[in-house]
């Protein structure tokens, strides 16, 4: 056999590194960079870059590019400028929240002005104590009524998109509010859309277990710091007369 040709029988077919592939030592620094991140994200919800670029001693860019890869990998979200961890998938709660919407009777309130445009709805479970809760539920009927049903959501919403022109309201004129502006805008934006419902649900128990864990002990001092003078308002506060005469149980 000739000698010459052998090097060309079994061609070498180990490749280079691609553009942007990193090296093994890189892939594990990059690796333990993102776990030291979720790591202090874990035991620090709600931080900002910087804040996470101080405590685990890496820079500012580091940080965000592992940030990036970390929200790809469905690892963390960002609310506003600060990063949380994402949690394991809330299974107890979502079956919970099944059975009481199959076996509870909600409550239904009416908004009388509207009659069927917008309604609230409530569950208690178990249903005997509903009634004990009236008032908790009550400001967040509340805000939605002064938010007008979700009105001032919905035209930022379509003003955003580009469903809705901004020219569809102002103060200026006769007629503040165009009609026809509204009218196309509004099929654009939802065209054979016929209902949108937004639930949200807590469960005391495993609220009281998160906020006595580290994590949540955390949290909540922070969010407390912003929110505790606002809470302590709410408390001064005298029920909305207005909410108590357009918030009404359906069967009274």
């Amino acid at each position: 056999m000739d000698s010459r040709n052998t090097r060309n029988e079994y061609p070498h077919t180990r490749r280079g590194r691609q553009p942007g592939e990193l090296n093994h030592h890189q892939a594990e620094l990059s690796s333990d960079h993102r776990t030291l991140i979720r790591d202090t994200l874990a035991s620090n919800p709600e931080l900002n870059v910087s804040q996470i670029a101080e405590k685990t001693r890496l820079d500012r860019r580091t940080v965000r590019k592992h940030l990036v890869k970390l929200q790809r990998q469905g690892a963390v979200m960002n609310r506003g400028a600060r990063y949380l961890l994402v949690g394991a998938s809330s299974d107890e709660l979502h079956s919970s929240v099944r059975k009481a919407f199959k076996e509870i009777p909600m409550t239904e309130r009416n908004i009388p002005f509207v009659r069927n445009a917008a309604a609230c709805y409530t569950i208690v479970d178990p249903d005997k104590s509903r009634y004990v809760f009236e008032d908790l539920f009550e400001s967040r009927m509340n805000q939605f009524l002064e938010s007008g049903f979700w009105l001032d959501e919905i035209l930022a919403y379509g003003i955003r998109r580009g469903f809705l022109s901004s020219k569809v309201y102002s103060k200026e004129k006769k007629k503040p509010i165009d009609a026809r502006l509204l009218k196309e805008g509004w099929q654009r934006c939802f065209g054979d859309t016929r209902l949108l419902v937004f639930a949200c649900a807590v469960s005391p128990p495993e609220l009281l277990r998160f906020l006595m864990s580290v994590r949540g002990n955390s949290w909540s001092t922070r969010f407390l710091s912003h929110k505790w003078d606002s809470i302590m308002r709410e408390v001064a506060r005298k029920p909305s007369d207005l909410g108590r005469q357009l918030i009404r149980d359906a069967g009274t």
